[in-house]
């Protein structure tokens, strides 16, 4: 019964997620269809997340609005280890494991409020992005069990993002703000008595739960040039971190067995993230190139490390590991007019997951990012109201490349070894107007 509880508990607190919606696909269908290349746009408001700084360029008050789907296909893992006695099972199993992540279904707003004095440009953003139907969602798995951990809830909360803009001279432009996620905490006090026909007794559970905000900072440059502009932003880490406490008392036989853990874990972690782009402005066309910077480095693990006493002894195993930092190179083409273009991007995000240890089965691997878009405008929304604005849509292909893990050990989950690799499509609608 002990063992049972220890696993339980270790299936309720093992899975967290990393990289954001904004990291992972883009933000407006600009960016989406650049592979996140286009970091600044004058005609399309949501593109402008990771460089607000290049706002100044909007005069009039505007609200963006874009739905965002995504659909993995992903290489099934057959005939592996899925569970053994290391893991608190009575025997080794050996089973099938579907990959299957949830489907992405998330909307992505931006608002900017404007502003001018004595000729200098200003104003105020805010970016979102939630998905339907949901404010947060942690989906519980074992840690040790074989998991896309990229994208296994990564549009599955919400995110702000608040920012102040200003021309610093007719060259420079620049925007601090900061960008919001959340800190929980839990604790459990249960008590699990014995029971009979002839002497029942009931068990109870007192659960506190305790989500409160916290902020990271976020700045970006651009520098004007003719016919060209350089830009660079960085963000602050967003570790979304658990506390959490159980106080329990299970009888076992007659007496109780009292058994407390303290842990703490990352239910949502967003590195640390600098990115810098050129952009080279020609007739009727641009060129756009970017590198991003992601320290993966500061970010341990997902598993919930534990701390466990009371009258019998207990091992958790131990598999914090460290990942590795990764540089995301990014190149896009787009042409058109203001009332028409067309944008077509490529860039390649190599995997921060270091492979080799036994105890641990995050399916990662390098993907290669290819995105196209269109947008243009419209005066008659709906062919019913007259209103200025914009639409486009976008599309983005993540390619994982097959990779094969090889297990040592037998009792290992994933023993003896399997293949990742597989497909991510993304489809995205977006419009933008004035208010």
């Amino acid at each position: 019964m002990i063992r049972g509880f220890i696993v339980a508990l270790s299936l309720f607190i093992g899975q967290s997620a990393m990289a954001d919606v904004q990291s992972m696909f883009g933000m407006g269908i600009s960016s989406i269809g650049s592979s996140g290349a286009i970091r600044s746009s004058r005609s399309d408001l949501l593109s402008n997340y990771f460089t607000p700084s290049a706002l100044t360029d909007y005069e009039e008050v505007k609200v963006a609005a874009s739905f965002l789907y995504s659909v993995d296909n992903f290489k099934d893992i057959d005939s592996v280890v899925t569970d053994s006695v290391k893991y608190g099972a009575s025997s080794t199993k050996t089973d099938n494991v579907d990959t299957d992540t949830p489907d992405l279904n998330n909307l992505l707003l931006g608002l900017i409020i404007p502003s001018s004095r004595k000729g200098k440009k200003h104003g105020l953003a805010a970016f979102t992005t939630m998905p339907f139907g949901k404010f947060l969602a942690v989906e519980t798995q074992s840690a040790y069990y074989p998991q896309y951990m990229m994208y296994q809830s990564d549009g599955q909360r919400m995110t702000a993002s608040f920012h102040f803009y200003d021309d610093w001279n007719e060259s420079w432009d620049y925007s601090i703000g900061y960008h919001m996620y959340f800190a929980t905490g839990s604790t459990v006090v249960t008590r699990f008595p014995s029971s009979s026909d002839s002497q029942p007794s009931s068990s109870n559970v007192d659960l506190k739960v305790e989500v409160k905000p916290a902020f990271a900072p976020s700045f970006s440059l651009r520098k004007k040039l003719k016919e060209a502009q350089i830009d660079f932003s960085y963000i602050g880490e967003r570790d979304a971190k658990l506390a959490f406490n159980a106080d329990n008392s299970i009888n076992v036989f007659v007496s109780p067995v009292p058994i407390v853990v303290d842990g703490n874990s990352s239910l949502y972690y967003d590195p640390m993230q600098i990115q810098i782009g050129y952009q080279k402005h020609f007739a009727k066309s641009s060129l756009y190139l970017g590198l991003e910077y992601e320290k993966w480095s500061d970010f341990k693990s997902s598993v919930m490390v534990m701390d466990i006493s009371g009258a019998n002894s207990f091992e958790q195993l131990n598999i914090d590991r460290s990942f590795k930092d990764i540089y995301v190179p990014r190149i896009a083409w787009s042409t058109g007019s203001d009332d028409s273009k067309w944008t077509v991007g490529y860039s390649y995000r190599p995997s921060p997951v270091k492979f080799g240890l036994d105890e641990s089965n995050y399916l990662d691997s390098d993907r290669q990012i290819l995105g196209f878009s269109y947008q243009m405008t419209g005066q008659k929304l709906f062919g019913l109201f007259d209103l200025d604005y914009r639409w486009g849509t976008a599309f983005q292909v993540h390619r994982l490349n097959n990779r094969y893990i090889q297990k040592q050990e037998s009792d290992s989950v994933g023993y003896p070894g399997y293949e990742i690799g597989g497909e991510v499509y993304s489809l995205a609608v977006q419009i933008e107007t004035n208010l």
